[in-house]
């Protein structure tokens, strides 16, 4: 069930055998309504879509209660209407613990980013911005655009 899934956020690393009840079931209800998924705890992890499914991961790593998140491709393979949702729940976050997210979608990445960091044989960090010049997209796409990008030119940003 999703909260099974989510309470595996919230095993204990000293003592794997001593878990209060009540204090899980806490954490699990505040991880799932940060995911907007408290209404599916019940459900079957398996029958959900996959941008549920990817919600319900995200919030058993919420469930953990980091102060830092890292994220490797949290919108890969999901719908356009479930990436809208993982990243309002990014964006609701954001400033309550580090996110650390690796993409390779532009959209993405430009949609609440702080600093850009392009990694192909080297590295290369650019400041957040209003726009994606021919700099960044160089590094990003490994070619540069005739025109630099404003942030509403990309489609859901």
């Amino acid at each position: 069930r999703v909260r099974d899934v989510v309470a595996m956020g919230c095993l204990p690393r000293r003592f794997p055998w001593f878990r209060d009840a009540r204090a899980v079931a806490a954490r699990v209800q505040a991880a799932l309504e940060q995911v907007s998924m408290a209404d599916h705890a019940g459900a079957w992890f398996s029958r959900l879509s996959g941008g549920q499914r990817q919600r319900v991961l995200l919030a058993r790593a919420l469930a953990t209660e980091p102060r830092i998140l890292l994220l490797d491709e949290p919108t890969a393979g999901v719908d356009p209407n479930a990436e809208a949702e993982i990243l309002d729940v990014l964006d609701r976050l954001r400033g309550r613990m580090t996110i650390l997210l690796v993409t390779h979608s532009a959209v993405v990445a430009s949609r609440f980013i702080d600093a850009i960091y392009c990694v192909n044989r080297t590295i290369h960090r650019h400041p957040a911005g209003d726009r994606l010049d021919g700099e960044i997209m160089r590094h990003l796409a490994g070619f540069e655009f005739d025109a630099p990008i404003a942030q509403g030119d990309l489609p859901g940003v």
